[in-house]
């Protein structure tokens, strides 16, 4: 950076919103943020989802909008973001010789809905109390 060199306000904040750009670019969480920041509500799908989603607030848009959040998205995925938010446990592994069976695409996505709307409720009782 040459702080010796005089630029224009436009120039100026052209570079700043470059480089903003670049790092949501970049860092697909810091997007996410920035985005949520305006107020506007973005759909993740597919591999970009999995990088930034998370499922409390995908469930506030309904099963429709939850359903096909996570349907782009692989078992393994699933499984990863439902364990990063707490929500999801690791598998056990079984001992040698008996077989584990892995839970499908839909059944994860079941579960995870389950517990990001009983995490939900948890985090806003209001809802809890109107459901009642």
């Amino acid at each position: 950076m040459d702080t010796n060199k005089v630029i224009d306000p436009t120039q100026a904040l052209d570079m700043f919103f470059r480089i903003v750009r670049e790092e949501a670019a970049a860092n697909p969480v810091f997007g996410r943020r920035m985005v949520e920041a305006l107020g506007y509500t973005v759909l993740y799908r597919g591999e970009d989802a999995a990088m930034v989603v998370d499922p409390v607030l995908v469930a506030m848009q309904g099963l429709q909008e939850f359903r096909a959040t996570f349907e782009a998205m692989k078992p393994e995925a699933i499984q990863k973001i439902g364990e990063s938010h707490g929500l999801l446990q690791k598998p056990t592994r079984s001992p040698k010789g008996i077989k584990t069976v892995k839970p499908t695409q839909s059944e994860l996505i079941a579960r995870l809905w389950d517990r990001a709307q009983q995490r939900k409720l948890d985090l806003f009782p209001q809802l809890r109390q109107a459901a009642e």
